[in-house]
């Protein structure tokens, strides 16, 4: 099954031999906010590589497989465009029957006919691992907190007055 075509998945229709995607998932899909319910990726992300298989075994639909997908992030200290590959691992398990039924945390109980959206799934496995403090690289300086100026460019030339800082006070102690 292709993956540009396949974004809703019918567990009922699910083949004794599972069903195994290894491909692209479209980043348009990912970005469209008409395509699921969790939140859209931003814009300048990649397609993402996908390799899944799900499979039916002891009355649960088992999604296991790995992702990985570059995106766009802003630096946290400078503001400056950052690309990161980010990657997991995807184990999921899913169950028709009401709410009520649910064994365990580990399963998400699906009301019939059990129906999974994939871009969801996907959206919410980036979502999970989306770097939080993105950084363009780990000797990046940052902005000056005064001016805002980048710091990686060049000084900004600011006065720095300490005189209100908490620990001016340090300033006068003799050291020994």
């Amino acid at each position: 099954m292709s993956m540009g075509s396949l974004l809703q998945v019918q567990l009922q229709n699910i083949p004794a031999s599972g069903w195994h995607w290894h491909g692209k998932f479209r980043a348009a899909d990912l970005q469209d906010d008409s395509c699921g319910d969790i939140a859209p990726l931003p814009h300048g992300c990649s397609d993402a590589d996908w390799d899944a298989v799900l499979e039916h075994k002891g009355g649960c639909y088992h999604l296991g497989g790995r992702w990985s997908i570059s995106v766009r992030c802003t630096c946290c200290r400078c503001n400056s465009p950052v690309e990161h590959t980010i990657s997991g691992n995807m184990t999921r398990v899913f169950r028709m029957g009401s709410c009520d039924d649910a064994d365990s945390d580990d399963e998400d109980v699906l009301p019939l006919p059990g129906q999974i959206n994939l871009v969801d799934v996907l959206r919410e496995e980036i979502w999970l691992v989306w770097p939080q403090n993105a950084v363009c690289r780990p000797e990046c300086k940052g902005l000056c907190p005064h001016c805002g100026a980048d710091l990686n460019r060049a000084s900004c030339g600011c006065a720095v007055d300490n005189e209100d800082h908490p620990f001016s006070v340090l300033r006068n102690i003799v050291k020994q």
